[in-house]
């Protein structure tokens, strides 16, 4: 999973400037925050955009037991906790 949405309301940022940012359409922004996937070159790019590590923006769901809380709080996420995943 790709944390777009989440770190571009960290950095203050729209879809239309990271595209920019990029090199890419707005339309791709939009549909990796949507969920759909990117290239990793596309990917890196993005975290050297948003001045983070790959690492943070990218999520892996296999295997994690805990998942992270997030509020949005003034446009920005912040994580409140962890909850332990359901099987």
């Amino acid at each position: 999973m790709i944390l777009l949405d989440e770190w571009l309301s960290r950095k203050q940022m729209t879809g239309k400037q990271l595209a920019k940012r990029v090199g890419t359409s707005e339309v791709t922004i939009t549909k990796i925050k949507k969920g759909g996937s990117a290239g990793f070159d596309l990917i890196v790019k993005i975290a050297d955009a948003l001045e983070i590590d790959v690492r943070e923006l990218v999520s892996s769901t296999k295997g994690v037991e805990f998942q992270t809380i997030f509020i949005k709080e003034d446009g920005v996420y912040i994580p409140v906790g962890n909850i332990k995943k359901g099987r």
